[in-house]
């Protein structure tokens, strides 16, 4: 796991980028332009974002009860816990690291930044204002 400045990881601003799909899906649809499921470095937060464009594409809101439906129809929570109070505690943890959506793109920036760095890539430019409903 790659450390950002202040001893923060990558794998924090995933959670909270998930987080930030999962209390304000209006989110999604900006944050999907900048980051895709293989920019994640952690496989449970790229699952459920997986499963959270999933629904989206569905038409569905995307809450934690859809996306945990999801998940659970399409195998994930299996890999996750032998128990359904651990599956969705992920999903819950992701929840608490984003108290608002109002820096979702600043997180996606974050995850894609990090993912082109492993391959060698540029940075992303910064972004010019986060969403804001």
């Amino acid at each position: 796991m790659m450390p950002l400045p202040g001893g923060v990881s990558v794998s924090n601003a995933e959670s909270a980028l998930i987080g930030c799909c999962l209390i304000d899906p209006e989110c999604v649809e900006h944050v999907r332009q900048i980051v895709q499921p293989d920019h994640f470095t952690n496989d449970a937060l790229r699952a459920i974002y997986r499963c959270i464009l999933r629904v989206a594409d569905q038409g569905l809101a995307v809450d934690y009860v859809t996306v945990l439906d999801e998940a659970e129809w399409s195998g994930v929570l299996e890999r996750w816990g032998k128990t359904p109070d651990k599956r969705s505690a992920i999903v819950t943890a992701t929840i608490n690291c984003a108290p608002t959506s109002r820096h979702a793109t600043s997180y996606a920036q974050v995850i894609r930044n990090h993912a082109n760095q492993r391959n060698g890539e540029p940075r992303m430019p910064p972004a010019r204002k986060s969403f804001v409903l």
